[in-house]
């Protein structure tokens, strides 16, 4: 099952690891499986993370708070500071 995870996160971090490899920055991914908030959050503790950088969808208000968010969860769950990106 590991290797599902493997294959389907590399299709989707591929193409933005390649622009910012093409920007000359090396970017670090990791497939991890469970609640994605908890997961970013547990893994940028363990392994000494300065930033963790999120891409947020940019919804605002009462959408957000109805719907929630991985970015907000990871706002409300992270030591590390947290940098959001619309």
């Amino acid at each position: 099952m590991q290797r599902y995870y493997d294959e389907e996160s590399q299709k989707v971090l591929e193409p933005a690891k390649a622009r910012l490899e093409a920007k000359g920055i090396r970017p670090e991914s990791v497939a991890l499986v469970g609640e994605p908030a908890e997961e970013i959050a547990r893994y940028a503790a363990q392994h000494g993370k300065d930033l963790i950088a999120m891409g947020t969808h940019g919804r605002t208000g009462l959408s957000n708070l109805v719907l929630g968010s991985v970015a907000t969860k990871v706002l409300a769950q992270s030591k590390v500071p947290v940098l959001l990106l619309r």
